[in-house]
């Protein structure tokens, strides 16, 4: 994690605006992730645009403030976390989901 927590480090162009990563969770378990994702929480709370691919729905909802689904190479929504409905899933991932609600958190979870 090291390795990867140093490759977006700002500091390394403190002129930066904008940190743009394509799947910076992958290949972390949780507890790196979620170390990962607070990270750049605390880049974007500094003013540093932080743009972010990640696929698990869950996650990107909890941490993104404009999440961004894209199908087919087109925006098919975009906002804050409540864009991303049971019924968005279904036509972009052809996915049933079941949605629990935890803590005032919102939990999809794929159904069969």
């Amino acid at each position: 994690i090291a390795g990867t927590l140093l490759q977006v480090d700002p500091a390394i162009n403190p002129d930066a605006r904008l940190l743009l990563l394509d799947e910076p969770l992958a290949g972390l378990d949780w507890h790196h992730q979620l170390a990962t994702l607070r990270l750049l929480r605390r880049y974007a709370e500094q003013g540093l645009a932080v743009v972010a691919s990640i696929h698990d729905i869950n996650l990107a909802c909890q941490y993104g403030d404009d999440v961004w689904c894209l199908h087919k190479g087109k925006l098919a929504a975009r906002g804050g976390p409540e864009v991303i409905t049971p019924q968005l899933i279904a036509e972009v991932f052809e996915v049933r989901v079941r949605v629990l609600e935890q803590d005032g958190r919102r939990i999809m979870l794929p159904e069969e």
